[in-house]
C-alpha cells in the first residue's frame, strides 16, 4: 500500500526538476517558437533553437506532463508540439507573462537557494554594505537590472492598484514612493487621483526604467524622479512617504537606518505607509499563507539578507523611530499596508 506521506515528501524532493524545465522551456526560447494556435514540428524547432532533435523531444514530453504543451498526435509518440493556455503564461509577450519570475528564478533565486547550508552556518547573511549585495551590482550590470526590474513590476502590478485604493489620497497629496523602482504603485495611485505630487526616490540607475515606464501610463505627469540612496538620506517635505515591499529586503539594522532617514524627513503629521507581506493578526495564518511566509523569509535573507515580518514586528519596528500606527489595513489574507504618523523632527 503507498505511503501518502512517503509520497508527498517524494515530491517535494523532486520538484527542482519541474522548476527546471519550465526555466530552461523560457531561458532556451521554446515558449516563444511555440503558439496555441497550431502545432509546430520537433525536428525544425529543434534547428532553429540549436538543440538535439530527440532530446527536445523528451524535454517537450516532460514539459507536457506539466501542461505547459501538448504533443500532437499524442504524448509517447508526438514529434509535433504546441502550447497549452496555461505554456501561454510562460511567453514574453502575454499581458501576465511568468517569464519574468523564470528569469528571475534561474539566475538568482537558483544560485542563491543552493547555499542555504553555508548560510544556516553562518548565521548573518548580506547587508546594504555588503560588496555582493545584488543592489549593489545593478549600476554595472543593465541585464541583471532589467530582469530583477521586470520581475518586480509584474510583483507589483498585482498589489498596486489595491495599495492606492486602501490610502484613497486626496487631491494635491506630496507623496514620496521611498525605492519606487520604475514606479508601478506610483501609476497606481496617479490613475486613481491624477492630482496627486508624486515623487520616486531610488538608484540613479532606475530612472531610464523609471521614465519609460510612468512615461508610457502616466503621460500628463503629476510624477517626478529623484536619485539618492535611502541609507544616507530621503528628501522632506512631503505628506507621505511609501515603502511599498522595501523594508523586506534588509535585515532589522538596515531597516532601522532607512526609518531613520524616513522620520528626519518627517514633519508634523505627516505620514508613512509600508507595504509588506505578513501574517494575520495574532499569527492564526492557514498552512498555505503559513508556507508562503516562510519561504519568502528564507527567500529574502538568502537573496540579500532580508526577512519578512509579522504584523506586531513591523509596528514595534517603524515604532522605534518614534511613528504611532494609525492602522493595518488587510490588503488581502498576506499582505498589510501599515500606516503610521510622525510628530515631526522638532517633537
Amino acid at each position: 500500500m503507498p505511503d501518502a506521506d512517503g509520497e508527498e515528501l517524494k515530491a517535494v524532493l523532486e520538484s527542482y526538476a519541474r522548476s527546471r524545465l519550465l526555466m530552461e522551456a523560457v531561458r532556451l526560447g521554446v515558449v516563444e517558437r511555440l503558439s496555441t494556435d497550431r502545432a509546430v514540428p520537433v525536428r525544425p524547432l529543434a534547428a532553429e533553437l540549436g538543440l538535439d532533435p530527440e532530446m527536445l523531444r523528451r524535454f517537450l514530453r516532460a514539459l507536457a506532463t506539466l501542461g505547459v504543451v501538448e504533443l500532437r498526435p499524442d504524448l509517447l509518440t508526438g514529434d509535433a508540439a504546441a502550447l497549452t493556455g496555461a505554456g501561454g503564461l510562460l511567453r514574453r509577450d502575454h499581458p501576465r507573462s511568468l517569464a519574468p519570475v523564470a528569469d528571475f528564478c534561474a539566475e538568482h533565486g537558483w544560485p542563491a537557494w543552493s547555499t542555504l547550508g553555508t548560510a544556516l552556518a553562518d548565521g548573518d547573511r548580506l547587508s546594504a554594505d555588503s560588496p555582493d549585495n545584488p543592489f549593489a551590482v545593478f549600476a554595472d550590470d543593465r541585464v541583471a537590472l532589467d530582469r530583477f526590474e521586470a520581475q518586480m513590476v509584474r510583483a507589483a502590478e498585482r498589489y498596486a492598484g489595491a495599495i492606492a485604493a486602501a490610502l484613497d489620497l486626496p487631491p494635491g497629496t506630496s507623496v514620496l514612493d521611498v525605492g519606487g523602482g520604475s514606479g508601478p504603485v506610483a501609476a497606481a495611485l496617479l490613475a486613481r487621483e491624477p492630482k496627486l505630487e508624486v515623487t520616486v526616490l531610488d538608484r540613479p540607475y532606475a530612472e531610464p526604467g523609471l521614465r519609460r515606464y510612468l512615461g508610457a501610463r502616466c503621460p500628463d505627469g503629476g510624477w517626478d524622479f529623484v536619485a539618492g540612496d535611502f541609507f544616507q538620506a530621503v528628501p522632506a517635505g512631503h505628506d507621505l512617504h511609501l515603502l511599498s515591499r522595501v523594508l523586506h529586503d534588509w535585515g532589522d539594522r538596515d531597516a532601522d537606518r532607512i526609518l531613520a532617514r524616513c522620520a528626519a524627513a518627517a514633519r508634523p503629521g505627516s505620514r508613512l505607509a509600508v507595504f509588506e507581506k505578513t501574517l494575520p493578526a495574532g499569527g492564526a495564518a492557514d498552512p498555505g499563507a503559513l508556507a508562503d511566509f516562510a519561504l519568502s523569509d528564507l527567500n529574502t535573507w538568502l537573496m540579500c539578507g532580508g526577512r519578512e515580518r509579522s504584523r506586531e514586528e513591523l509596528a514595534a519596528l517603524v515604532g522605534r523611530h518614534g511613528y504611532r500606527v494609525l492602522d493595518q489595513l488587510t490588503i488581502d489574507p498576506r499582505h498589510v499596508l501599515l500606516v503610521a504618523e510622525h510628530p515631526g523632527r522638532d517633537a
